[in-house]
């Protein structure tokens, strides 16, 4: 059901022409102030920080950064052949109870980069990437 303010079909009413809208003739109320803002800039030479003050204040971060809240899961999801996806289902449908879909692709997930960092990283774990940064798209030419 629409919301009972919104009109539909027509952007405005012919009628108003002949009927005033009684909403539209009634007195105004003052208009409240506008909260304060920040300052405006003005054309003046930038500000500049001294060392002192860049050693005790912290750098504004580029971007910010979402907030991840570690124990609400996250959509992760690819394409892998029909092959892989029968076998995995196959495996969870025996398996017991508290193996789901999602514990076990983290199990899988948390398997393939142990051995990845074995044989690219040297047993360490992969550096964490810039933030922001997105995976590359699409297919590797390579």
């Amino acid at each position: 059901m629409p919301p009972k303010n919104r009109r539909g079909g027509l952007r405005s009413n012919p009628l108003d022409a002949v009927i005033p809208d009684p909403a539209a003739s009634a007195p105004q109320d003052e208009p409240t102030p506008e909260p304060e803002s920040a300052p405006a800039v003005t054309d003046s030479a930038p500000e500049t920080t001294t060392a002192a003050q860049a050693e005790t204040e912290p750098a504004e971060p580029a971007a910010p950064a979402k907030a991840v809240d570690p124990a609400k899961p996250v959509k992760f999801n690819g394409y892998v052949s029909p092959e892989h996806a029968d076998r995995a289902r196959d495996a969870l449908y025996v398996l017991p109870g508290e193996w789901t879909t999602g514990r076990f692709l983290e199990h899988a997930i948390d398997l393939a980069l142990a051995d990845l960092a074995e044989q690219y990283n040297g047993g360490k774990p992969f550096a964490k990437r810039p933030a922001g940064q997105g995976l590359r798209r699409g297919p590797r030419i390579t």
